[in-house]
């Protein structure tokens, strides 16, 4: 029979050890084929709970084999004990071109990501007092962004204070 190219991508339940999660991964891809590759995404957290857990393990197997191997991997991560779930997809010539740009953006945005994280290592900052002084009156409110009167500038623009405001409305209850 003539090989195809598949994917399987298969998540590990979170409460398996990690030696036993090994071992699952091992067993399929030895299942596989020869011509395979693992790629292992980690532990990710479920969109729903799937049977009471909210996160697992997500491991993607690409590999070429006879078509009867997905039937035979899928009967058996069925009655495995720790995989949550499975899905095998056959792919074609345009996946398969489709999954090394996939592959190459996934490295370019690694390698940009481990710049990022040198590039906002925690610097030492030195105290230049000019330069981290607060200026006392000219202020700005944290939230929007807004300048804001300092203590002991009078208010701008009709705002008025809580003491002249509360002077206000005793002066109205008195008349």
């Amino acid at each position: 029979m003539e090989k195809k190219h598949y994917e399987c991508m298969f998540i590990i339940s979170a409460d398996t050890a990690e030696s036993k999660r090994e071992e699952l991964i091992k067993q399929f891809s030895k299942m596989a084929g020869s011509d395979t590759t693992v790629e292992k995404l980690g532990m990710r957290k479920f969109a729903m709970p799937i049977n009471y857990k909210t996160q697992g393990f997500y491991v993607i197997l690409n590999f070429t084999a006879e078509p009867t191997v997905p039937a035979k991997m899928t009967n058996l991560m069925n009655i495995t004990d720790g995989i949550v779930r499975h899905l095998f997809i056959a792919k074609d010539d345009e996946m398969l071109a489709q999954d090394v740009i996939r592959r190459q953006n996934r490295l370019r945005a690694i390698a940009n990501r481990a710049e990022r994280q040198a590039d906002n290592e925690p610097q030492v900052k030195f105290n230049d007092d000019s330069r981290y002084e607060e200026k006392a009156d000219e202020k700005t409110d944290e939230r929007s962004g807004n300048r804001r009167a300092a203590a002991d500038e009078k208010p701008t623009s009709g705002a008025k204070t809580d003491a002249q405001q509360l002077k206000k409305t005793k002066e109205k209850k008195g008349e």
